[in-house]
Parts: C-alpha cells; structure tokens; sequence
C-alpha cells in the first residue's frame, strides 16, 4: 500500500489572518480545518484519479478506485492523505525500474491475461512488453502533486467555513 500525506503551511494574506483571528480557541481551529479539509478530500482524491490517467492509459479503471483520501486529526494538526492498495501504484507514483513479471506465475498469468485481453496479446508479450518498455521508469507523483495543487483550495475553505461558523 502506497501512502503519501500533505502537510500544509498555511501562509495567508491579512483577510485570512482576520477571518482565523476570530476563532482563537484550539478546538475552533481544529474544528475548522477538519471541516474544510473535509469538504475539500474527495476533491483532490479525483484529481489524482485525473492526473494518474492522463500519464497512463485507463484499461479497468482499477487504479483510479483504489486512490483514497482520509482526514484525520493529530492534536493541533489536520491532515489529508491519499493511499492506493493497486499494486502497480507505488511504482508509478515514484517511479523504478520494473522487473520482467513471471508469466507462469498463476496469480499474475491472471492479471496479465486480464490486460492482454483488453489490447489482443498473451500474458508472454504483455510481460515482455513492460519489461522492454519501462513504462514507469520516471516518477509520475499524482498524488503528491494533487495533494500540492489543493492547497490554493483548502485555504480558501478555511476561510469560507470559518466565516460560515461565525454566523
């Protein structure tokens, strides 16, 4: 399984410093930044969904489903991460040389079979191909740059739930 977490530093302008001013007390900040990232994890999961298969080919769309987003809370702290149990996901996350698969293996037979299926070729030459073609050499991180590219969007939750809270 494939994890990555953001941590996100939080430098705003002096709108956003008086909308968190309002709210001094630790539990109104935890309150709202889970709230905010919250509302904002399903969007940056789909990102990430968009950005793996804008890189590779969907062929089952297996990888896609398996990207998860979670918020949990660590005392003062509030993270979003994005997590992947497809076993091809760390390797195209941050990249590697792929071995050649066993192709008499029966578990993976039955993945490549799957593949060679959808694009006409045996599990021989869908083992061959990757291992001559080394589609996953370099680092894609589409979950790390969905995670980077959301925190223009968190920010601005913050604010709006902040502002909504007060009312």
């Amino acid at each position: 399984m494939i994890s990555t977490k953001g941590t996100f530093k939080v430098k705003g302008g002096k709108k956003f410093t008086r909308i968190i001013n309002i709210y001094k007390k630790e539990k109104n900040w935890t309150t709202i930044l889970r709230t905010a990232s919250l509302e904002l994890a399903d969007e940056i999961r789909d990102n990430a969904e968009k950005k793996v298969y804008t890189k590779f080919t969907r062929r089952s769309g297996k990888l896609g489903k398996s990207i998860k987003s979670k918020v949990t809370r660590r005392g003062n702290n509030v993270f979003i991460s994005l997590s992947s149990n497809h076993p091809g996901a760390r390797i195209m996350e941050k990249g590697g040389i792929s071995e050649r698969p066993y192709a008499k293996d029966p578990e993976t037979r039955k993945k490549l079979m799957t593949y060679g299926y959808q694009v006409g070729a045996t599990p021989f030459q869908i083992a061959f191909g990757i291992w001559r073609n080394q589609p996953f050499r370099q680092a894609t991180y589409f979950m790390r740059n969905a995670l980077r590219e959301g925190l223009p969007k968190l920010e601005s939750k913050i604010a709006r739930t902040a502002l909504r809270m007060k009312r």
